[in-house]
């Protein structure tokens, strides 16, 4: 019985230590829509500055990326519109206003 007791310490404990050694972290949201009111924008690609971390808008402009406490810029990027980068402070959601490109 003793036995058993101790091997579901361990095993407890050893899926326990990934929540340990994880980086803190969280998720940003919002909504991309264009500045000349029309709308929300799809496929807009976040990217989280410095790192591979990419995400994108859905139909409706929302977007969601995960984050770590040492993140500090989101970059909006989309064909038809000015980039954007965005500072991030203790706020979990950025609504942002898109500029279109304008033409040559």
């Amino acid at each position: 019985m003793l036995r058993k007791y101790t091997l579901l310490l361990l095993i407890t404990a050893w899926a326990l230590q990934g929540s340990w050694t994880s980086p803190a972290g969280r998720t940003i949201t919002g909504i991309v829509t264009a500045a000349d009111e029309t709308g929300p924008v799809e496929g807009v690609q976040v990217a989280v500055k410095g790192t591979k971390m990419i995400s994108g808008t859905q139909s409706d402009g929302v977007y969601y990326i995960p984050v770590t406490d040492k993140d500090s810029i989101l970059v909006f990027s989309h064909c038809d519109f000015q980039t954007q980068e965005v500072k991030l402070t203790a706020a979990n959601e950025y609504n942002i206003l898109l500029q279109k490109k304008k033409a040559p």
